[in-house]
């Protein structure tokens, strides 16, 4: 079932789908997975230059390491070919590409650790997958905000257009696909945890 709500993707996978597969097996390298709070590593290649400069400074912790990482990063491209999301699949910027392994844990509440943004601010225009590969909360929806009201300057209370329901649905999980010029965040949540792995691929 694949359904478009103001201009995202949303997606149902099943269990068995790589990129579920994938995100367990990173999140088997996270050895503060239950650590309460909202944190995020970035998954990388060994070859990776930022991760070389930390592992030389003994400071890796932002990172997980995979060598499998180009592979999934060609197989999350694909289905975003499937979805009208275009790309040249012998032509992808894996360099410029970027990968990271969300993780939040709460007693009570979690307060977002980004405020509503645009994937293309940092200056290169990508599109956006993610995979929700382990929700169990209460609230915490992904929220898609009035483009008009958006500046990064602008530190003003922002219209929510419409929010996205990311938890698990019986054996499947979550997934959806955005332009990075969609304004959006992940709401705060109460009462257990939000796991997802994000990729933006540069266009």
């Amino acid at each position: 079932m694949n359904t478009n709500i103001k201009n995202v993707k949303e997606l149902v996978l099943n269990k068995n789908n790589t990129i579920f597969i994938f995100a367990k097996e990173l999140e088997l390298l996270v050895p503060n997975i239950k650590e309460e709070g909202w944190h995020i590593k970035n998954v990388v290649l060994p070859t990776n230059k930022y991760y070389i400069e930390q592992k030389n400074e003994k400071m890796t912790n932002k990172f997980i390491v995979s060598h499998k990482l180009n592979d999934i990063i060609k197989i999350v491209a694909n289905i975003m070919n499937d979805n009208g999301y275009i790309y040249n699949i012998d032509n992808i910027d894996y360099e410029n590409s970027n990968v990271e392994f969300h993780y939040a844990n709460s007693n009570y509440y979690i307060y977002p650790m980004f405020a509503p943004h645009r994937d293309n601010d940092n200056g290169i225009n990508v599109n956006t997958f993610i995979c929700y590969f382990d929700v169990d909360c209460d609230e915490g929806e992904f929220a898609i905000y009035d483009e008009n009201e958006y500046s990064i300057y602008n530190e003003k209370e922002k219209t929510i257009l419409s929010k996205i329901n990311v938890k698990l649905l019986n054996d499947n999980i979550k997934a959806l696909i955005f332009s990075g010029n969609i304004v959006h965040n992940g709401l705060k949540f109460k009462n257990g945890h939000r796991y997802a792995l994000s990729f933006q691929i540069p266009i």
